[in-house]
């Protein structure tokens, strides 16, 4: 973030909530790793931070990015965006033996899920997502073989203003053009 003056700007107390639950969770998270590798007897501390501190935090300016551009606001750029939702996938639910991440499959119904979806929503448009209907129609596959995708995290589904699930453009449209190359190749090969 290039922006020193992010912090000044004014955030709705439930966004500054949010924020403070995320971070409060995480910190909570790490004593307890901390605390499970520390050496017998060796003192663990919490860390006392305020909420405001914590605000300044690399992960408290992410979530505080994301709440931006999902909010309509113009100090958080569609990429800073992108890039601070993945930092936060990845400081959240990492893998600390690989790389990447996993989501959990209910994350869409949290408050930081809800968040995403929202960023998500204003990234993509109404133009840029489809209902699981339009991609069953446009794939000429069964709802169980779509909905496996999505179990599967193969597909990642938004959840628009009335948790609605709506499926991504661009994914529905690689799985197309998928599945017509393998259609062909099945058919020269005949």
């Amino acid at each position: 973030m290039d922006n020193p003056f992010f912090l000044s700007r004014p955030f709705d107390r439930a966004t500054l909530q949010l924020v403070d639950d995320v971070l409060l969770a995480v910190a909570g998270r790490i004593w307890e790793e901390t605390r499970d590798i520390a050496l017998p007897g060796a003192p663990v501390a919490r860390a006392t931070w305020q909420a405001e501190e914590r605000r300044k935090s690399p992960l408290g300016q992410h979530v505080l990015q994301v709440a931006d551009y999902a909010n309509g606001g113009y100090g958080t750029t569609k990429e800073e965006a992108e890039r601070a939702m993945k930092q936060i996938l990845r400081t959240l639910f990492g893998n600390p033996l690989g790389a990447g991440y996993t989501q959990p499959d209910d994350f869409h119904k949290t408050a930081l899920g809800k968040l995403f979806d929202q960023a998500h929503w204003r990234m993509l448009g109404r133009k840029g997502l489809m209902t699981p209907d339009e991609a069953k129609k446009a794939l000429g596959i069964a709802r169980t073989t779509l909905y496996t995708r999505v179990y599967q995290h193969q597909l990642h589904p938004v959840y628009g203003p009335l948790r609605e699930m709506m499926l991504r453009r661009s994914e529905i449209e690689a799985w197309s053009k998928q599945r017509k190359a393998r259609r062909k190749k099945n058919a020269d090969s005949l």
